[in-house]
């Protein structure tokens, strides 16, 4: 019993010691290789006027490639490494303005203003007079 144990041992050790072929990492890129840029301004627009928004989310996407940045205080934004082609630009709104979402054509480095819009407020009914009886 203690043969076939040491034998058994053996095998186990010769066949763990065994040359292995490492592979390679495998890698994913978010977005494609490009050197285009996508330049922009995200302004807020209401009854008021427009002012440049800060902070608001845009993403662009072209099939399962994705770049992203962040406004900053006066509105403007850059997304660069963007290969030619048509990207979705979805521009995220903040507080009080809504989102919106739309098609660009990136042939070369491109420079788009996005306005966002505040929903009106809404005038309160309108309540006809009494009606007036004659006498």
């Amino acid at each position: 019993m203690t043969k076939v144990f040491a034998v058994l041992a053996a095998a186990i050790v010769i066949v763990g010691c065994g040359k292995s072929t490492p592979t390679s990492p495998t890698t994913y890129n978010l977005a494609p290789a490009g050197s285009l840029v996508l330049n922009g301004v995200v302004m807020g627009r209401s009854d008021a006027g427009s002012v440049p928004l800060a902070g608001v989310h845009v993403d662009a996407t072209n099939g399962s490639n994705r770049r992203s940045a962040v406004s900053g205080d006066d509105g403007a934004f850059a997304i660069d490494g963007l290969s030619a082609g048509t990207w979705n630009l979805t521009v995220r709104g903040t507080g009080a303005y809504e989102s919106t979402s739309f098609n660009v054509s990136v042939e070369q480095d491109t420079t788009v203003t996005v306005e966002l819009i505040a929903p009106a407020d809404e005038d309160p009914p309108h309540r006809p007079e009494p009606l007036r009886i004659r006498q």
